[in-house]
């Protein structure tokens, strides 16, 4: 892969993870639980 290639996925991924980690904390207000780890599992799969 190129470099441009490489820097655009991994852009895209850090977006990614943070819009999910933003998702996690306005839902961690209305109900403090940590995601399960099988959640987490799949989500790394799917990355």
């Amino acid at each position: 892969m190129s470099d441009a290639m490489v820097r655009m996925a991994s852009s895209t991924c850090a977006r990614r993870l943070r819009d999910m980690r933003l998702a996690i904390r306005r839902s961690s207000g209305r109900r403090a639980r940590e995601p399960s780890p099988a959640f987490l599992i799949r989500w790394n799969d799917a990355a």
